[in-house]
């Protein structure tokens, strides 16, 4: 509005034209609205810079971002060119039944870590494409990871089959409830041979709602892609409202813990209606099995919130996004986001007392100069007799 106020009566092309004048930037080389996107659409990056790759009749973008970074980093742009050679994974979101979305930006929902394009640590951003589908109809082939986030009501027995074909199919899956929603949850899961345990898990703290959860990675998380960076070793994973997960019988998956309750905490305890005890730790599962040949993943976490815009912004110390990203990389079968990480050094101890500091000194300071000027003089005098 100040543009118009300063200069009224004007077009936005006499404007744009004035900006570049006093910038002293060539007016003929920059594109209106309509010819940007003549050549690439931009109204999907909010006409914010973007780098466009094409290769083989393939597009690829990488983004900058809104934060005090800004530029973009190695990951992002080996997503992109990840993208043009293997193309997108695509992550669909089911919807129709009261679940978290991909595409609000609600509180609670999913939106800021999926799909939003300015934000440094969205799966978009890590080569995935999000979409949303209906249980009402069969899964398309051309979906990769399928998430029912927290559905508020029961499925349909449409819904179920559809969702059971599936899981047949030998598709990757993520499931995650509330244990407000236990009994439906577990109409969802009972063929996986897991369960949602009645009631909620809780941790009282001081400052914090007393159903905040602050929990950890089970042991062996690293050595099948749930590492954690040195920097970042000690704080939890944040879950607020979560219901503990257990196995329920021999199904045809490998189940294992991923996320579990810290074992250090004092205070954590499992709040039912029932004379239920802590006996499951487990907020977070991994089942595996083979289909046909084809690895089937499926992770099932105990809460919906712990990748919420809320949580994953809150200025809590804590690992989550990064638990988000091997998640995806684990559904994914490790290509998706791809891993830049380095093997951390070894030799990362200094052995060295102040006794030895004093030798160096010498050595640095007394020794090493002495050899040089002796050196110099040596030379000089040589070239001197020549």
């Amino acid at each position: 509005e100040r543009l118009y106020e300063r200069y009224p009566g004007e077009s936005d092309a006499q404007i744009a034209r004035r900006f570049a004048e006093q910038r002293r930037l060539d007016y003929d080389r920059i594109l209106s609205t309509e010819e940007m996107n003549a050549i690439f659409e931009m109204a999907p990056e909010k006409y914010r810079n973007v780098y466009k790759l094409d290769w083989n009749g393939k597009t690829a973008v990488i983004r900058n971002f809104d934060d005090i970074r800004y530029l973009p980093e190695e990951v992002h742009f080996s997503a992109a060119f990840r993208r043009l050679i293997d193309g997108a994974k695509t992550i669909a979101y089911v919807t129709g039944n009261g679940e978290r979305s991909v595409l609000l930006k609600g509180t609670q929902d999913h939106q800021k870590f999926m799909s939003e394009r300015t934000f440094r640590y969205a799966m978009i951003n890590f080569g995935f494409d999000t979409t949303q589908v209906t249980l009402e109809n069969a899964i398309p082939a051309d979906i990769d990871i399928l998430v029912l986030a927290a559905p508020r009501a029961e499925l349909s027995p449409l819904e179920i089959r559809n969702l059971q074909a599936y899981l047949d199919d030998g598709r990757n899956l993520m499931i995650m409830g509330e244990p407000s929603t236990h009994g439906l949850m577990n109409e969802i899961v009972s063929n996986l041979g897991i369960e949602f345990v009645e009631g909620r898990v809780i941790e009282p703290q001081e400052e914090v709602p007393e159903d905040t959860v602050f929990a950890k990675l089970a042991k062996g998380a690293d050595e099948i892609g749930f590492a954690v960076p040195a920097w970042q070793r000690g704080n939890p994973i944040v879950m607020n409202g979560a219901a503990a997960l257990r196995q329920s019988n021999n199904g045809s998956f490998d189940v294992a813990p991923i996320v579990v309750i810290n074992p250090e905490s004092e205070t954590a305890a499992l709040e039912t209606s029932s004379n239920t005890t802590l006996d499951e730790t487990a907020l977070g599962l991994l089942l595996s099995r083979s289909v046909d040949g084809k690895a089937q993943r499926i992770l099932v976490m105990g809460d919906a919130d712990f990748m919420s815009t809320a949580t994953l912004s809150s200025d809590t110390q804590k690992i989550n996004g990064q638990f988000l990203e091997d998640a995806m990389r684990w559904l994914s079968n490790g290509t998706h986001p791809v891993d830049v990480t380095r093997p951390e050094p070894i030799d990362t101890q200094i052995s060295l007392d102040l006794k030895g500091v004093d030798g160096l000194k010498i050595l640095f300071y007394g020794i090493i100069p002495g050899l040089l000027t002796l050196f110099a003089a040596q030379l000089l005098y040589r070239r001197r007799a020549r």
